[in-house]
């Protein structure tokens, strides 16, 4: 039977690769709902890590939370009022398409605690972005990590920061990353 079962991915819409160009310097953007398991406080946390080194980097939360998980969105925007993250997370809500918030992002993170598939890791990848992804299940899958992205452990502010950090002063890695990732996301993802 294994010579006739193939496995089919869902297929991305390809919204093509962004000019990098339009790179916001230090933008660091995660698309997907606001609940726990998508790991958007881990995500906080790595921004304030490296805004206390120095670095003027800000973070874009597109996404809103789960009905019964307003609580959890309350927390995220109280921590990011705290004066280390104070105007350096915006809270874009809902976006549709996402190729807005892409093109501007100089890193793109899906820092999720569990993952069935990683849409927003295939967007960014398609992007053209250099993507920051937790090794759970499906990120796994999507990342080819060190070839196509970077992956992280999930739940882990502090390599999330790191990771984030060295894409941002290794640019020619950051481009290398950027360009197999799309290639490898078109070959593997397209809706074809």
């Amino acid at each position: 039977l294994a010579s006739r079962v193939v496995v089919v991915p869902n297929g991305v819409t390809d919204i093509g690769a962004q000019p990098a160009d339009a790179v916001e310097p230090g933008t660091v953007v995660v698309v997907g709902r606001l609940s726990p398991r998508k790991g958007v406080d881990v995500a906080l946390e790595a921004i304030g890590q490296l805004r206390a080194d120095g670095r003027p980097v800000r973070l874009e939360l597109c996404g809103t939370a789960y009905a019964g998980y307003e609580w959890f969105e309350r927390e995220l925007r109280a921590r990011a009022a705290r004066p280390d993250l104070a105007g350096a997370v915006h809270f874009a809500g809902y976006v549709s398409p996402s190729s807005a918030a892409l093109r501007r992002a100089q890193v793109v993170v899906a820092p999720s605690l569990g993952e069935s598939f990683g849409n927003a890791a295939v967007e960014g990848l398609l992007a053209g972005r250099p993507v920051v992804a937790s090794d759970v299940q499906a990120l796994a899958e999507v990342i080819d990590d060190g070839r196509t992205g970077l992956l992280v452990p999930p739940g882990d502010p502090s390599a999330l920061a790191r990771a984030i950090a060295r894409l941002l002063d290794e640019p020619e890695l950051a481009a290398c990353l950027a360009e197999a990732g799309r290639a490898d996301a078109v070959r593997r993802f397209s809706v074809a």
